[in-house]
This record gives C-alpha cells, structure tokens and sequence, in this order.
C-alpha cells in the first residue's frame, strides 16, 4: 500500500504512463510543481478531459528518491514515530504523533501517578529532589487524582506551591503545551485542572487550548492581587506583539478569562507568570 495519497498517485502514473488530471489535488500539485516545470509531467487533453501523461520517467524517479528516501511504499520495518517519519519522508515532523513523551512533575503530599499495579511516588520523589519525571505512553498511561495545574515557565514550576493552593500536583509544560499531553490528562476523569500562564495573549489563548480539550474541568489561575502586579511589573509590548490574537480573544464568552482583559486593557500591559512570585507572602 502505498504511503500516502500522492505516493499512490504515482505509482498509477509509473505502471500507466498517464491519470486523470482531478486525481491530483492542489496540494499535491503544489509538491509536483518542479516536475511540471520540467515538463517531466504534463497535463493534456484527452477525450472529453485532461491528463496527467509521464514524459520522463527517470526525473520522476529521481524526485521520487529525494522525497520518499524508502519508495513510495515506504519503510517496512517498525520503527519509533520519528525515525519512521525520516525512513519514509526524510522529515522527522511528518507521519504518526509520538507514541511517547515525557513528562517533569511536582508532587505534593502523597501525590502519586498510578496505572494497573504500579505507582511513582511523585509527591515523595519532589521532596527528595525537586522534580518527579514519567513517560507518558499512549497504552499504557499513568493516571492522578486530585488538582493538576498546569504550568508555562519552569521558576514558576519550582515554586508553585507557594503560589497556587491545595495542589495535588504541577506539570511544566514550556511555550505551547502538546496535544498529547492535553489528551493524556484528558483521560484522568478524577482530575481537575489550574492553568496557570503568563497574563498576555499568548498565554490566555493556551488556556482557551486546554479547555478546549478538558472541557469545565480547567479553570485559569486568577490571584487577587493580580491588577497591582500588572500595574507595577507588566510590561505594554507583551499586548503589542499579539493584537491579533488579543482582540480575538475579546470575543470570547469566558468570564475568568474576561476578566484578566480588563485588567490588562486597564493598565495597559501583560504580565510574566514569574512576577506571581514576588506578591505578599510568596517570597
């Protein structure tokens, strides 16, 4: 079978010599365009349609080989998702998403991850080192109970407890939290979930990502005290390198998430999660 809709297409045109021209989308045409340059493909009439007809075999053949390195049936062997996308596409970001992925955690009290008859200990491996770290794997995935927040940058990660209360635990996730990773918790129905992200565009749009996925199970992290940290340490180009996204957001019915745009629209800025850290009793 071949490895993808246009790899199937070509194998029509190598053992015919010609198909129908609407069996190439656009984007496949997109892919093909140096070939029609080179006129090692044209597209004619025939009948009362048009064709795709090979005019050179060998140029195809040899574009063939830089885009699908293992034939356009592809690798046969069975390999991790990454090393099977350079196998078959030369480009470790296409094919099937990662069936693994790991993950750092912070656990506190008697925090454990759980699956069949085993256990990490997470609460009790972050008071010996800090961080508690797991595989994620899709058959086989650990599960929590409990509150789960979710974390952008990895200072405040270190030290969310003194921030968020009545945690279970925190998974850091840096920048665009992964789909996997949203899935993965997503299957855990006895938790909820804190997101806690910078207070700018791109942090509230990760927010809207998570519940999205989890649905009523997230709820953004909103402390109090939140309009005088914007005021005395938000910065104004944290709104400004992300109007689109922001006056996007503003159309969105979601009242913990209105309510940060109207702190920031009142003072004008976004703030850094890390600046949670330096309000009244968390230092």
């Amino acid at each position: 079978m071949a490895i993808d809709p246009l790899a199937g297409r070509l194998e029509t045109l190598l053992a015919e010599g010609s198909l129908v021209a609407s069996a190439l989308s656009k984007a496949m045409r997109r892919r093909l365009v140096v070939l029609f340059e080179i006129r090692a493909l044209t597209e004619e009439k025939a009948g009362g349609g048009r064709r795709v007809v090979l005019r050179d075999e060998p140029a195809v053949r040899t574009w063939i080989a830089t885009e699908y390195p293992s034939g356009l049936r592809g690798v046969q062997a069975a390999l991790p998702p990454r090393a099977e996308s350079v196998a078959n596409f030369a480009d470790s970001k296409r094919g099937r998403r990662l069936a693994q992925r790991p993950v750092l955690l912070r656990g506190f009290g008697d925090a454990e991850l759980r699956r069949e008859q085993e256990s990490i200990p997470i609460g009790d491996l972050t008071d010996r080192y800090a961080v508690a770290a797991a595989l994620i794997e899709k058959d086989r995935p650990w599960r929590l109970d409990g509150t789960l927040a979710l974390v952008e940058n990895f200072e405040l990660f270190l030290h969310v407890e003194r921030v968020v209360p009545d945690l279970t635990a925190a998974l850091w996730y840096s920048g665009r939290i992964d789909q996997g990773l949203l899935d993965w918790v997503g299957g855990m129905p006895a938790v909820r979930v804190v997101h806690v992200a910078d207070f700018d565009p791109t942090g509230l749009d990760e927010y809207l990502r998570a519940r999205a996925t989890l649905g009523d199970r997230v709820s953004l992290f909103v402390p109090k005290d939140l309009p005088d940290l914007v005021s005395r340490y938000g910065q104004a180009g944290l709104l400004l390198r992300s109007r689109a996204v922001l006056n996007r957001l503003r159309k969105v019915e979601d009242p913990a998430l209105q309510s940060v745009l109207e702190i920031m629209n009142m003072c004008g800025k976004g703030l850094e999660q890390e600046a949670l850290l330096l309000g009244p009793g968390r230092s």
